[in-house]
């Protein structure tokens, strides 16, 4: 289910909210409501409408629970990973610390069965793909290539049960008291597809509150969440879905071959910049809102990357918890700052398979390391102009948004052969960056639109002068001028509803 769907907006989410804060007032109630909403809201794909998700549930014969098992896989593939992770930390903790190798053991199957999982479902193909290529290097035939469909959000819940098994062995979080807890805490609908990656100290002191348990909602909470659903709603449907219909076709273009000129090229990948900033940046506000309409607050997962000076600061304000994710299970145990190039090198590399099952997105990562890497290095040489003035700040900016708008094209590259696993799914990065320096030619097959000009001009001036979604919400007094502004900007937003538009993150 969509958050940008009437669906969602007129079905689910009234509906969640009314049972949640009065259909009960106990803690079992609100952990099960929240539990099993999160389970239909995840299920919603593989169901045409709200009858045929009942009819599911609906098992008179051996026949009917087989057709209910398969409707329902992708949540029983979420329940199994949870259920591992659940009982290997409660496993740890009966575990006495000194029996070091059966603590060891309990944390190696869960990060095995985790990594299995994901590897089994995303990974597939690519691995398939190598090993395919590796046998015909020595001399073999081709090899079948196996890939399967990807449960949406696998990658985001995977590291959330990873990092909770993970805490519990370092003793830095306390097992949860139920497995409703933990249930709830992975499927909590409004992260379980596209984030934040949250860990469950997160939400353990919230589970708890009394606050929580009150008989109706907090409305201070709710003026918060309104207001960041709404900015969110509207960076998606007044913003990201304009841009995408403009440079779809550029990109199209592109996968046939044909040339897009200078113009065409700086469009597209300006365009995609834009978009997917705007993209992911409304979910993740829209993600944090919901929680705060029902009670829970969520960390911040963006905080205006293109405002970022530096390449190593994009990566403080872009998918924060991801970064925080990597930082704290990748980085600092292979080594931290000991070794910072190679661990930074791999930390990214890895942080690029984890968005897609491509050559690209490895590019992508190692890209972004080794621009993280050489800024470091001119700095040390003082060869980066200073940001305590004006000019110096205002020069890092531009040059580091120029450096993210070049890992675009990798990352939206990845998307034109993405039926292909091997390296000819490299080409179309490098055909565009060709062209965005004039080796094709500058002329182009594509008319680039007056609007979209317009549009990404005006991206630029929001990504630079606008303040976040987070400085205004958490800023604006709970008054009625302000949720009048929240409530014009939803009803324009569900004027432009339509056929609602996936969130580019989905995929991942």
């Amino acid at each position: 289910m969509l958050f940008n769907s009437y669906e969602f907006l007129v079905g689910f989410l009234p509906l969640a909210f009314f049972l949640f804060w009065y259909g009960g007032r106990s803690l079992r109630w609100r952990l099960g409501f929240l539990t099993i909403a999160s389970y239909c809201f995840y299920s919603w794909w593989q169901f045409s409408d709200w009858r045929d998700l009942l009819g599911s549930l609906r098992i008179l014969s051996w026949e009917d629970a087989c057709n209910s098992l398969w409707a329902w896989r992708f949540t029983g593939i979420l329940l199994a990973s949870s259920s591992v992770d659940y009982w290997a930390a409660k496993w740890l903790v009966r575990t006495p610390k000194e029996k070091i190798g059966r603590r060891k053991l309990l944390l190696a199957l869960s990060i095995t069965a985790n990594l299995s999982i994901l590897g089994f479902f995303k990974y597939l193909g690519f691995f398939s793909q190598i090993l395919s290529d590796l046998h015909r290097f020595i001399g073999g035939g081709p090899l079948p290539i196996f890939a399967v469909i990807l449960p949406i959000g696998i990658s985001f819940y995977t590291f959330e049960s990873m990092s909770y098994v993970i805490d519990i062995y370092r003793g830095m979080a306390k097992p949860a008291e139920t497995y409703l807890d933990y249930a709830c805490f992975i499927s909590f609908f409004p992260h379980l597809i596209c984030g934040p990656i949250i860990r469950y100290s997160d939400l353990l002191h919230q589970f708890r509150d009394p606050n929580w348990l009150r008989r109706g909602p907090d409305w201070d909470q709710v003026h918060i969440g309104l207001m960041l659903f709404s900015a969110g709603m509207a960076k998606k449907l007044l913003l990201a879905d304009k841009i995408a219909p403009y440079i779809n076709p550029l990109w199209s273009h592109l996968g046939t071959g044909q040339t897009l000129g200078l113009a065409g090229s700086w469009a597209a990948v300006l365009g995609f910049t834009f978009r997917m900033y705007f993209d992911f940046s409304a979910y993740s506000d829209m993600a944090v809102g919901l929680g705060h309409l029902f009670g829970l607050r969520l960390p911040q997962n963006f905080n205006s990357p293109y405002k970022a000076a530096d390449p190593g600061d994009v990566w403080r304000r872009w998918h924060m918890s991801l970064t925080a994710w990597l930082r704290d299970y990748l980085f600092i145990p292979l080594g931290g700052m000991r070794k910072p190039a190679r661990n930074l090198l791999i930390t990214l590399a890895v942080c690029g398979l984890w968005h897609g099952a491509a050559w690209l997105f490895i590019v992508w990562g190692a890209y972004q390391a080794l621009v993280i890497i050489a800024f470091r290095f001119l700095k040390s040489h003082g060869w980066v102009p200073s940001r305590d003035n004006p000019v110096g700040y205002w020069f890092n900016r531009q040059v580091t948004f120029l450096l993210i708008v070049i890992g675009g094209v990798f990352f939206r590259g990845a998307d034109i052969h993405s039926q292909y696993y091997g390296f000819q799914s490299i080409l179309p990065a490098i055909w565009m960056l060709k062209q965005l320096v004039g080796l094709d030619g500058i002329t182009s097959v594509a008319v680039v639109p007056v609007q979209l000009w317009l549009l990404l001009a005006f991206s630029w001036i929001w990504c630079n002068f606008a303040p976040n979604s987070f400085e205004v919400a958490y800023n604006a007094p709970p008054l009625r001028r302000y949720a009048l502004a929240a409530g014009a900007l939803m009803a324009v937003c569900f004027l432009q509803l339509g056929q609602p538009v996936d969130f580019l993150y989905f995929r991942f």
